[in-house]
């Protein structure tokens, strides 16, 4: 569905985070990002299951400073 997204991934794979800490290997998400991977969900996997992007995901909740 989403074609070839080579050249695209390409640029999410240049913004892994390198520093140490619980982020690093991490990408900051966007919206398309979110997009591309549940297109990957649906062909693989969890075909029409909501938000099922989110199982690609480690996510954490900033405090703050």
């Amino acid at each position: 569905k989403g074609g070839d997204l080579t050249e695209e991934m390409k640029t999410y794979v240049s913004q892994i985070i390198q520093t140490e800490g619980d982020t690093k290997g991490c990408v900051p998400m966007t919206e398309r990002l979110a997009e591309i991977l549940q297109l990957l969900m649906d062909k693989y996997t969890f075909k029409d299951v909501d938000q099922s992007w989110l199982k690609l995901c480690y996510y954490f909740k900033h405090y703050g400073n």
